[in-house]
C-alpha cells in the first residue's frame, strides 16, 4: 500500500512540476541547459568575428605636438590658434589626439592624418550613463605640418579633474604608444553580449563537464577584456554598464570604435566609467567624423 502511495505521489510531482519545466526548457532556448558544444561554438565565434584593433598604452611621458595622446595641449595649424568651444561658447575638453601616420591602422581607418576628439564639459560631470549621441567636437587634419600647440584654457582646471586623474594628463597630456593586437571580439559588446556571453553564463550547465568548461570560460572572458587594456581604437567597444546598441537597434550601424577610453592611471570618469566614441564603417571610410557618436558612463 505504501509503495502504491509513493508511486502515485511521484507521478503527480512529475506531471505537475518536472514535466512542465522540461517542456518549457525544450520550447524556450533561453531556459534549456547549456551544452558543452554550445560553449565551444560560442567562444569560437569571438575569434571568427574579431575586428582588428590597436591598443593605446598610456605612458608617464608628456605628449609632444603630433603624438597620440590623451588630455593636455593640442596641435593646431598656425591659422587656427583658438581652442574649440561648444554651442554656448564654453571650452570643450580635449579627450584624445590620434596620429594615424604613426602606426599600422586597422581596416577602414585612415593611414594618415591627425584626429582630435573633444567632449563638452557638461557631459562628463554626471553619474551613470550619459548617452549623448553626437555631442562631440572633432578636429581632423589630413596632412598636419607646420603648427603650434595650444594649452587647455585656465578656467578648465576644475572640470578636467572629472576626466583626468593626474596633473600630467591635465596639463601636459600623456603620450600613448599604439600596439596593434590580434584579439578575439570583446565578449560583452553587442551582439556577443546577447548571443554569446549572456546565454552561455546564465543557463544552467547540462552536466558536470559542461559546468567545469563554463568555469574556464569566465576566466577566458576576463583574459580578453584585460588584453584590451584601458584605451584602444578599432575592435569592439567596452561598456562599464552595458552596450547601448543592444536596446537601441538604430545605433547598431555604429560598428567601429573611433576611440575607447577606460579606467586607468590617467583617466577616471566617475567611479570606474568608460567613454566610447563610435562611428559606422561607411562614415569612417568617408572620414565623416562629424557623425561620430558619444556614450559616457560614469
Amino acid at each position: 500500500m505504501a509503495l502504491i502511495f509513493i508511486l502515485v505521489v511521484t507521478a503527480i510531482v512529475v506531471l505537475l512540476f518536472i514535466r512542465p519545466t522540461l517542456l518549457r526548457e525544450s520550447a524556450d532556448p533561453k531556459l534549456r541547459p547549456v551544452t558543452l558544444e554550445e560553449i565551444e561554438q560560442g567562444f569560437s565565434r569571438l575569434s571568427d568575428e574579431k575586428l582588428p584593433l590597436v591598443r593605446m598604452h598610456s605612458t608617464n611621458e608628456p605628449s609632444q605636438a603630433l603624438d597620440c595622446a590623451i588630455g593636455g595641449p593640442i596641435w593646431a595649424p598656425v591659422e587656427k590658434t583658438t581652442w574649440p568651444v561648444d554651442e554656448d561658447g564654453n571650452p570643450v575638453i580635449h579627450l584624445a589626439q590620434i596620429n594615424f601616420a604613426g602606426f599600422d591602422t586597422p581596416r577602414d581607418f585612415p593611414d594618415k592624418g591627425l584626429l582630435q576628439i573633444f567632449v563638452k564639459a557638461s557631459e562628463v560631470t554626471g553619474q551613470g550613463r550619459n548617452d549623448t549621441g553626437h555631442s562631440l567636437h572633432i578636429r581632423w587634419y589630413e596632412t598636419p605640418q607646420a603648427g603650434t600647440r595650444l594649452s587647455p584654457p585656465q578656467g578648465q582646471s576644475k572640470t578636467l579633474k572629472t576626466v583626468f586623474a593626474t596633473e600630467l594628463a591635465r596639463k601636459s597630456g600623456v603620450r600613448l604608444i599604439p600596439e596593434p593586437r590580434d584579439l578575439p571580439a570583446y565578449p560583452f559588446a553587442w551582439p556577443f553580449s546577447h548571443e554569446v556571453a549572456g546565454p552561455l553564463t546564465t543557463r544552467r550547465p547540462v552536466d558536470d563537464e559542461t559546468a567545469e568548461r563554463r568555469q574556464r570560460l569566465y576566466s577566458e572572458f576576463d583574459d580578453i577584456v584585460n588584453a584590451h587594456g584601458a584605451h584602444w581604437i578599432g575592435g569592439y567597444p567596452g561598456f562599464a554598464i552595458e552596450d547601448v546598441r543592444g536596446q537601441r537597434p538604430n545605433l547598431r550601424p555604429l560598428n567601429r570604435v573611433l576611440f575607447h577610453a577606460g579606467f586607468g592611471k590617467h583617466i577616471c570618469v566617475g567611479d570606474a566609467g568608460a567613454i566610447n566614441v563610435l562611428i559606422s564603417s561607411s562614415d569612417l571610410n568617408a572620414k565623416r567624423f562629424d557623425r561620430a557618436y558619444l556614450v559616457i558612463e560614469g
